[in-house]
């Protein structure tokens, strides 16, 4: 450094410690979040805001977060597709922390107690919710728009759609003047709603209770973003009312084989053919009913798929049959899309009732509060979630052990696959009739 360099900063020195900056520098602070011990799967956060005093502010946050998703080095949550609430409660945590950070240099070094500065980022996070103008409908948007497969976006806009039914209905019965706000949906709205789905639409419990899972999730992400305060999707008793779930069919591998070659009229019907029967072979949900060549190889002379669910996010390697690859060699190893679920739904009973799967089933219905056997021809029961259905039941009544077939198709569980597979336990003990542990005993 030369003498000359030396002594300007010797003299910007002097002049700074005489005379002090007239911009005084902003106080820094520091935010850090912890979980509260538990051993649940969700737990509590606290907050400690250290800002110059001799203790830590400790600051409430207010929500849960799943322990699994939550990176304490990063002090966010992990975003992930499966845990879309992650990334509004990020959005929560920054905003805190900016709130803290402009509480402490709004307020001065004698005003700068714990009480003040709770209030001024209580009165800064209230601010952030009344400039906010997203309604409930929007919200239901954003969780379309983020949902990891088209399927899933459609499930969210028909939810929003029938969502809107519900508003309609309220209006027209002079329950409300105009589309809810979010602190307007209150414990009477919870209940009208409950009717409106069981006694004017008829829908089956499960419908019932998906419906209210999805509002329940716009609620919690909207509170989480900070649009509302209104705790209402917490309220124990906003669930769907007890009913018996329906029974389903599984199709046999001999009416699988017949619904692949079933005739079609339309390029539609024969896309909806042509993946159903992938789904049927490879315990495809809906959502992950969308294969590319990427997941396709070969190995010792033979295909495999590598899979992979949306939903759980499981991975898995799965042996893929000719008949399969001939379908993705049609398509250009791409096939399109499938339509919208109940337009699937309905082209699929039509191809069904054109492959002779006419056995007929009896089963257990609820519509709204009645309850009733009812019979029906396979074909008119067949849908979307036959197809996993019916290969999971097939894999194991052809000896695959059940810890594979609840990875090939997904499931978290061996419980949670076996509630779905569908054989007679009359012939289930028939099939024993040899085997070891009774011989034992002859």
């Amino acid at each position: 450094m030369s003498c000359k360099v030396y002594k300007i900063i010797l003299v910007l020195y002097s002049y700074c410690a005489i005379i002090p900056c007239p911009i005084p520098c902003p106080m820094k602070i520091s935010v850090k979040f912890y979980l509260r011990p538990s051993t649940t799967k969700m737990s509590a956060f606290k907050c400690k805001i250290f800002y110059g005093a001799k203790n830590p502010l400790t600051y409430s946050v207010g929500e849960k977060v799943e322990t699994k998703h939550w990176s304490q080095n990063r002090q966010r949550c992990k975003e992930v597709q499966t845990y879309p609430e992650g990334h509004a409660i990020n959005e929560l945590l920054d905003r805190i922390t900016s709130a803290a950070s402009e509480a402490a240099n709004t307020l001065s070094d004698q005003d700068r107690t714990p009480a003040a500065m709770r209030q001024e980022i209580d009165k800064l996070l209230s601010r952030s919710i009344e400039r906010s103008d997203k309604s409930i409908h929007d919200i239901y948007l954003i969780l379309s728009d983020r949902a990891e497969s088209e399927g899933r976006r459609r499930h969210f806009r028909s939810k929003l759609n029938q969502f809107k039914q519900f508003e309609k209905w309220q209006i027209e019965n002079r329950k409300i003047a105009q589309p809810y706000q979010w602190h307007q949906f209150k414990f009477r709205d919870t209940e009208d709603f409950k009717h409106f789905l069981v006694d004017v639409k008829e829908y089956s419990p499960n419908s019932i209770g998906d419906q209210i899972k999805i509002l329940k999730r716009v609620f919690r992400y909207a509170r989480k973003l900070g649009l509302h305060e209104n705790d209402i999707a917490e309220d124990k008793d906003f669930k769907a009312p007890m009913g018996v779930a329906a029974d389903a069919p599984a199709l046999t591998k001999e009416e699988i084989l017949r619904f692949r070659d079933a005739d079609c009229d339309t390029a539609l019907q024969e896309l909806v053919r042509d993946v159903f029967y992938m789904q049927c072979i490879l315990c495809l949900r809906f959502s992950d009913s969308g294969l590319d060549v990427g997941q396709i190889h070969q190995k010792n002379g033979a295909w495999f798929v590598r899979k992979r669910s949306f939903k759980t996010l499981t991975k898995a390697v799965m042996r893929c049959p000719q008949s399969v690859i001939d379908i993705l060699q049609k398509y250009d190893w791409n096939p399109p899309s499938y339509p919208s679920n109940p337009v699937t739904n309905r082209i699929l009973k039509m191809l069904a009732e054109r492959a002779q799967i006419d056995d007929k089933f009896t089963y257990m219905q609820q519509k709204g509060n009645a309850k009733k056997l009812v019979t029906k021809y396979k074909y008119e029961m067949v849908s979307t979630h036959t197809a996993r259905r019916s290969a999971a039941t097939n894999m194991i009544l052809d000896g695959i052990p059940p810890d594979l077939v609840a990875l090939f198709g997904g499931w978290s569980t061996v419980g949670q696959m076996m509630d779905y597979v569908k054989i007679d336990n009359e012939k289930r003990a028939y099939e024993l009739i040899d085997h070891p542990y009774f011989k034992g005993f002859d």
